[in-house]
């Protein structure tokens, strides 16, 4: 048996004066003495502060180390009040933290944490190794109907024929353990350990007392679940193209009530809603829109300041339908370089209003602005388009609320107009694009094969095979069409660009090469203050 543990690996800083001069060097050279973290607490000594997964042999000997390449939070996740620090390949090198390791029955593994699923750097640069096996732990809430930690680990399984083994933990909504193999679902546990867990061990109080009780249903850990599946067995999906086209003369337009809305592009609970408590917005839903004008433009410059920019058309179920329809709407991101094209089937049905919603929105960032989480220690190059069930509105606004955030609930079925549903997506081509298709309970389906699709959905649609190895090579533009039943209740495209830098790029709270100098932070007063809980002028 192999066991990954994820913990805080603590290590003295570097003060040889030839490696300090050393790693500061090149263009991605850093400042290895003022990453070294002080002020930490219970009088530590200076030290570096990892997110870490270590592996265990069967011996019980430590097999692997892996230092988190993306810390994900205003402050990049906290220990204690303590800062992390970020990882760097010349720290992973020092310390001999790759996280890659081969099992006695032949089986390479790399290790990945939490947020470095976005990092297709890090991906990009495992597929170009020939790995093909990934050990990923993840503390990820499903919040957010475009990115849910199942359906994501799903589409990158899918993309670079990997084989993910994932435990996922959260407050409530997490559901993403499982084993992802090439696109499909070969087991999960929908109901995963959750935090409440920690608070079953004899004589340990909860890790968090601030947290309200009802982040924690009512029940303990369940045990476990097993695999019966050998490595042997694993083999690739197989998705077959959309075959049939709907000519020009078939389609209805879907109107919207209320037209193009700004929007939130991704709403995760605990960073925005902070954000947006700070200008007096106290509540919102995943699929939240707003009024630009409401409030003074306060929520509105917040929103920008986050650059969580997308634009949404609210929908609703077209009335008087004398035979089956298919019915199409589009939006485009606000920084335009991404169109959603939304067409859904609907039978003969009545002329009454049915109260059924649904929502497409676009997002988008180009040429490295508009980058969403900006207001994290590292932020994502990425565009999206996803269309997905309303559970509920609220009227004036027309917002759209698309998952029961974080208390639990049950969705109501999916609605029974819509037969079939095709979600089209022109993206740059620079990012490389992942499928993400779930159920009505916000679960991954069980495989991706499933799915009609057509399109650069594979990283071998990217290589260029006449070079040794074989290169990656950004297309023009990247067009993809899934279609499915409107079982899968959420259909979305996002798009990473594999080129982005992390963690060079992670600099909010301070500069990415001295976490002391808050000069260098990309995010400045008056926001600096609110968001980076560690920016004390008696560090500098």
């Amino acid at each position: 048996m192999y066991i990954a543990l994820n913990v805080i690996d603590k290590k003295p800083c570097i003060t040889d004066p030839a490696d300090v001069a050393l790693y500061m060097q090149g263009e991605n050279g850093f400042n290895v003495t003022n990453m070294c973290l002080r002020n930490l607490a219970d009088n530590t000594p200076p030290s570096y502060l990892f997110n870490t997964l270590v592996t265990f042999g069967p011996d019980g000997s430590i097999v692997a180390k892996y230092y988190k390449h993306m810390l994900f939070g205003a402050n990049g996740n906290a220990m204690n009040g303590d800062s992390l620090t970020p990882s760097r390949e010349p720290f992973r090198q020092h310390f001999g933290a790759n996280g890659i390791f081969t099992t006695d029955f032949g089986v390479t593994f790399a290790s990945a944490i939490c947020n470095d699923i976005n990092d297709d750097a890090y991906m990009l640069l495992l597929h170009d190794q020939g790995i093909k096996n990934i050990i990923y732990a993840n503390n990820y809430e499903n919040a957010m109907d475009t990115l849910t930690i199942g359906a994501q680990l799903q589409g990158v399984s899918n993309f670079y024929f990997l084989t993910i083994l994932a435990a996922s933990s959260g407050y409530n909504g997490a559901s993403g353990s499982g084993i992802y193999d090439k696109g499909t679902l070969l087991t999960s546990q929908p109901d995963n350990t959750n935090n409440l867990c920690a608070m079953s061990i004899p004589g340990q109080d909860s890790f968090n007392n601030n947290i309200p009780f009802i982040y924690f249903p009512q029940r303990a850990c369940e045990g476990t679940y097993s695999a019966e599946v050998t490595y042997d067995e694993m083999s690739p999906a197989l998705v077959s193209a959309n075959t049939e086209v709907p000519s020009a003369d078939q389609y209805n337009p879907w109107n919207s009530p209320l037209g193009v809305q700004p929007s939130l592009a991704i709403g995760v609970p605990l960073l925005v809603e902070a954000l947006l408590q700070i200008f007096g917005q106290t509540s919102f839903g995943p699929g939240f829109t707003y009024d630009k004008n409401e409030a003074g433009g306060q929520l509105s410059a917040t929103i920008d300041a986050m650059v969580q920019n997308a634009n949404s058309v609210i929908l609703n179920v077209p009335t008087d339908r004398m035979t089956e329809g298919i019915y199409t709407a589009n939006v485009s991101s606000p920084l335009g370089d991404t169109t959603c094209t939304v067409s859904a089937t609907f039978p003969a049905g009545p002329d009454e209003t049915t109260g059924t919603y649904y929502i497409l929105k676009a997002f988008d960032s180009t040429d490295n602005q508009g980058i969403i989480f900006q207001n994290t220690n590292c932020p994502i190059d990425i565009a999206g388009c996803s269309f997905a069930r309303c559970l509920s509105t609220a009227a004036g606004i027309g917002q759209c609320v698309t998952i029961p955030e974080l208390t639990p609930s049950t969705p109501p079925s999916a609605s029974v107009e819509i037969s079939s549903v095709t979600l089209t997506a022109d993206f740059d081509g620079s990012k490389i694009v992942y499928p993400m298709v779930t159920d009505n309970n916000l679960q991954p389906v069980k495989s991706l094969s499933t799915v009609s699709m057509s399109g650069p959905l594979h990283i071998s649609d990217w290589l260029d095979t006449s070079t040794s190895p074989p290169t990656f090579v950004p297309l023009n533009r990247t067009k993809v069409t899934m279609t499915t039943s409107f079982e899968s209740s959420f259909l979305s495209f996002v798009s990473f660009d594999p080129g982005f830098k992390n963690p060079q790029d992670c600099n909010v709270c301070s500069n990415p090469n001295d976490i002391y100098d808050y000069e260098g932070a990309r995010v400045q007063e008056p926001l600096r203050g609110s968001l980076c809980s560690n920016y004390n002028s008696s560090y500098a």
